[in-house]
């Protein structure tokens, strides 16, 4: 298109590009419907009086949000571990391992999307006080997104080659996807309880819980994937993965089940 080639530094240069505009679209709808306004003959005094609503809403941010940000944080070091000692296979395996997480990436972005229709919804029921139809509510969004999640699985089971096939045509890899994919088929049926019930228990305001649970299990990879490495290679990597995702899925069907989100307050 007449821009000159710019390698790696291409893709830098794309990102900030999308951030920078979504940014930039984001504060435009905020002015729009007048959620920021500080223009005008007393743009210092609105400006002061964001600053003391920002103060005064830190806190409960901060309570809700930190949490979920850490589980986001603390998954990204566990990857790498695991990177780490996944590399001890070569790089088939590595490559099994980025394109599995990247098969599997759009199941996740669809139970993201889930979850945060599940946390306004229960959030909303939450402060109608309808404490049952929010109960009700997380574990209807689990159903629906369970059915891509279901579409997933079947087809991570039956042509998981054919998946693998999108992302490289050599065949090491290509088997090696393919097994790891067949072995996380019956933990994709579990990610979105985990991922929507995670953002349904966020609208609660109950977001510690699943952090220790989430950031516990997520870390037993590491133990797990060295061991089971030694035993079975990279099919023990897979299988410590799959164990623990459908883990953390099963922990937040019993978080939400548990009831113990109806007692916070926001």
């Amino acid at each position: 298109m007449g821009a000159p080639p710019l390698g790696i530094e291409g893709a830098a240069v794309a990102l900030l590009a999308t951030r920078g505009s979504t940014f930039a679209v984001g504060l435009w709808l905020l002015r729009r419907r007048e959620m920021v306004r500080l223009e005008g003959p007393h743009g210092s005094r609105r400006l002061a009086r964001v600053m003391v609503t920002v103060v005064s809403v830190a806190r409960p941010v901060l309570r809700i949000g930190l949490p979920t940000a850490v589980t986001g944080m603390v998954f990204s070091f566990i990857y790498v571990a695991l990177t780490r000692t996944t590399t001890r296979f070569g790089t088939p395996a590595l490559a099994a391992l980025g394109l599995g997480h990247r098969i599997e990436s759009w199941l996740y972005m669809i139970g993201v999307g889930f979850g945060a229709a599940a946390a306004a919804v229960v959030g909303q029921n939450l402060g109608a006080r309808q404490v049952d139809r929010a109960a009700r509510a997380g574990w209807i969004t689990v159903g629906f997104a369970m059915i891509p999640a279901g579409v997933m699985a079947v087809a991570s089971l039956a042509i998981p080659e054919t998946l693998a096939h999108f992302f490289t045509d050599d065949p090491t890899v290509v088997a090696e996807t393919a097994m790891y994919l067949r072995i996380n088929a019956i933990a994709q049926l579990l990610l979105p309880a985990e991922i929507v019930l995670e953002g349904a228990l966020g609208g609660a305001g109950d977001t510690v819980p699943p952090m220790i649970t989430s950031t516990a299990l997520t870390a037993l990879r590491i133990p797990l994937a060295a061991w089971w490495a030694t035993l079975w290679g990279p099919m023990g990597i897979w299988w410590a993965i799959a164990v623990t995702s459908a883990g953390r899925g099963l922990a937040m069907m019993y978080l939400w089940r548990s009831g113990r989100w109806k007692r916070q307050t926001v």
